[in-house]
């Protein structure tokens, strides 16, 4: 049971993190606190925007990594 919200809690919500007893309970503080809403509304924003973004190294990236990756070898396999 919540004794009182903090942002934790309403991240956990955000993230289906928490039981349906406290999801309830913090649905109905966001439902009846502006600034707990607005807290609410941008943390769903910010996660739709880390949800589009390109996740995927360039491929020069991984070439570099790789090339790292054949000299570290060649080095330890002598």
């Amino acid at each position: 049971m919540i004794k009182m919200l903090t942002h934790e809690d309403v991240i956990r919500y955000a993230y289906n993190e928490c039981n349906a007893e406290e999801a309830d309970i913090i649905q109905a503080f966001i439902d009846t606190d502006k600034k707990l809403r607005l807290f609410y509304d941008r943390l769903a924003d910010t996660q739709k925007n880390l949800d589009s973004l390109n996740r995927q190294p360039s491929a020069e990236v991984i070439e570099k990594i790789l090339n790292y990756s054949r000299r570290i070898d060649d080095v330890y396999s002598v």
